[in-house]
């Protein structure tokens, strides 16, 4: 009996190490992920261990430091680890990630054409020109003497009238929110009639009073706006260093995208289909999760039409001067109504010591500034957004984008070439004037150093960074064109 139960010992010994190692006592705690592009097998430069070592300074709630948490002995292992010139397994270029994101790139094949050519194809017909709304009374609701805003309730129908902007997330949204502010100032609109929230479309404005109200919407290339996404939630929000971002990790955060306001996952078509629609689109609706293709293409056209019928007018992001301008010939306002500061603003070279062209923005989460790390596409994530995995999911979006630049074109052709250009000379000689005078006047809720001013940028802002030097802008107006 007693031979047996010497037998059962080193079995039982091994077990109990088994088991051990298995839920982690004697291995030390794995990091999530650590997104650093460069590194490699090779021993990394001193300057990336003390990088590294800063990190777990600083960062005691990160990923760094669930390792010191979790077992401190493993912890002393790990930063000796990195001292000694050594990086720890787990923290090696992810090259498995990698290599399933080139697969899915090149076995990635739709049924349906995605080229350009293809998607403008499609979307010509579907392009309108925009219409005149001159008749400011229609939208523009007077406020009522000595009130200031926010108004008294007006009554349930309040969110289907007046000035709507359907303000889409990262496409220039607070820009366009400036401009639609800016038009209920300085037009002497109730602002309780002004809507500029991150609001989708179904949700709000589907039962808008189309002859009391105009509703305008902003439009960007899917790419760019999902990859601005990612950098500014995953990345500048969350103050890490742009060197600690690699092409796998936005890859990824692309293709799953999601917010509170849409996402990729519900495969609805886009996320600004889905955004702008006045009717909720069903999960599922534009893409088949089983045959990694979109379907019923037919569908996200005839939404894509219905979008472009039922707004009064559409921005293109990347023709923002032109769009401005468009929007102020079709309003009949001076362009000077229209004319904002960007809301985000670089630091000029030297301001007050700060790294030339550098921009803060402001943590809500956080309360402190953080620098803005400006969003770009290394070749991998370029190579992902032009294959057909991504433009099958965003099939509606890039009908969409094409439309309304189409529709630009159109309503820039029936306005007029002569009328046009005058107006976008005119919007250009203040712009640029406001470049020159004011910039010193734009006190954003960061400084050009980074340093917090919420105080002080209400004053100088419509909200938040929206419209921030519009009362020197106002000033400069006032006085007039330069006769020198």
């Amino acid at each position: 009996m007693m031979q047996l139960k010497h037998r059962g010992v080193p079995h039982l010994l091994l077990f109990l190490v088994a088991l051990a190692i298995f839920l982690g006592v004697f291995r030390p705690a794995r990091l999530k992920r650590l997104d650093v592009p460069e590194l490699t097998h090779k021993k990394p430069d001193s300057t990336m261990h003390d990088q590294l070592l800063e990190r777990m300074r600083k960062e005691p709630e990160s990923d760094f430091g669930s390792v010191a948490k979790s077992n401190a002995a493993n912890w002393e292992k790990f930063r000796a680890s990195i001292e000694a010139g050594k990086v720890p397994k787990t923290m090696k270029h992810n090259l498995s990630s990698k290599r399933k994101i080139e697969r899915l790139i090149e076995t990635s094949t739709s049924k349906h054409c995605l080229t350009t050519a293809c998607i403008d194809k499609v979307a010509t017909p579907l392009a309108r020109s925009f219409p005149n709304r001159t008749n400011i009374d229609e939208w523009c609701f007077a406020r009522q003497e000595g009130d200031g805003h926010p108004m008294p309730n007006l009554g349930d129908n309040k969110g289907h009238q007046g000035l709507i902007l359907v303000k889409v997330p990262k496409a220039a949204s607070s820009t366009t929110a400036a401009v639609v502010l800016r038009l209920g100032h300085r037009l002497g609109c109730n602002m309780n009639y002004i809507h500029w929230d991150h609001k989708p479309a179904h949700k709000g404005y589907n039962r808008r009073d189309k002859k009391k109200s105009i509703m305008i919407l902003s439009v960007r290339d899917p790419g760019d706006l999902l990859t601005s996404h990612v950098y500014w939630s995953f990345v500048s929000l969350r103050d890490v260093p742009e060197e600690d971002v690699s092409p796998e990790f936005l890859v990824e955060k692309v293709k799953d995208f999601g917010i509170d306001y849409g996402s990729m996952r519900d495969r609805q078509g886009g996320f600004t289909l889905q955004f702008s629609s006045l009717e909720r689109i069903p999960v599922g609706a534009g893409w088949d999760k089983e045959e990694q293709d979109l379907v019923h293409p037919q569908d996200a056209v005839k939404r894509v039409k219905g979008i472009l019928n039922a707004y009064d007018f559409a921005l293109v992001v990347e023709r923002m001067d032109e769009s401005l301008v468009a929007l102020a010939l079709l309003l009949g306002v001076p362009v000077g109504d229209v004319l904002v500061s960007s809301s985000k603003v670089s630091a000029p070279t030297g301001a007050n010591g700060s790294e030339a062209g550098k921009t803060y923005v402001y943590s809500k989460r956080l309360k402190r500034c953080l620098p803005l790390v400006k969003s770009h596409h290394p070749p991998l994530l370029q190579r992902y957004l032009d294959s057909d995995h991504f433009r099958s999911q965003s099939y509606g979006d890039l009908i969409l984008h094409a439309a309304a630049n189409r529709s630009l074109d159109l309503t820039i052709e029936r306005l007029g070439k002569e009328q046009f250009e005058k107006a976008m000379k005119e919007y250009l000689y203040w712009k640029k004037r406001m470049e020159q005078e004011c910039s010193s006047m734009i006190h954003s809720p960061c400084s050009s150093d980074g340093k917090l001013q919420l105080s002080k940028s209400k004053s100088y802002c419509y909200g938040h960074d929206m419209g921030c030097g519009h009362k020197c802008i106002d000033r400069m107006l006032a006085n007039g064109r330069d006769q020198t």
